[in-house]
């Protein structure tokens, strides 16, 4: 179901994160087993600064766009690593799969898929070849 926002200032990612954690802290409470599948809407538009990154970014990509883009995947990054240290916290990481991964390549403005040719929204290997990571 959709997350109804708690305020206006609500960082999607944030809340996401905080979603998951909930639902994994109930079920290890419950000593039962989980399934969590956590899409992060970031760092979809509407790009957005997300404080405290953003302000850290200063002066360094060259646009502001790209400044906003870069705090919300640092924003997206500290979150992924809440969701990992609550694992930890609770010792179920060796007993947990994590898989990450990306549903396309990068925007066409802020990012680079290296030797591939394409970028996201194409069907070309820059756009459909993503990083995938699994942990167990």
């Amino acid at each position: 179901q959709p997350l109804p926002a708690r305020s206006v200032d609500e960082i999607l990612t944030d809340r996401q994160a905080e979603e998951a954690m909930r639902v994994i802290k109930e079920q290890h409470e419950r000593n039962t087993p989980f399934f969590v599948n956590l899409w992060f809407d970031a760092p979809h538009s509407p790009w957005e600064a997300i404080e405290p990154f953003y302000s850290e970014y200063s002066g360094k990509f060259g646009t502001e766009r790209l400044q906003k883009y870069a705090s919300m995947i640092s924003n997206m990054d500290m979150n992924i690593g809440r969701v990992l240290d609550l694992l930890d916290k609770l010792q179920i990481t060796k007993n947990t799969i994590v898989f990450f991964t990306s549903d396309n390549g990068p925007e066409s403005d802020a990012g680079f898929a290296g030797p591939f040719k394409g970028r996201k929204r194409l069907l070309t290997e820059g756009g459909i070849r993503v990083p995938a990571i699994a942990m167990w």
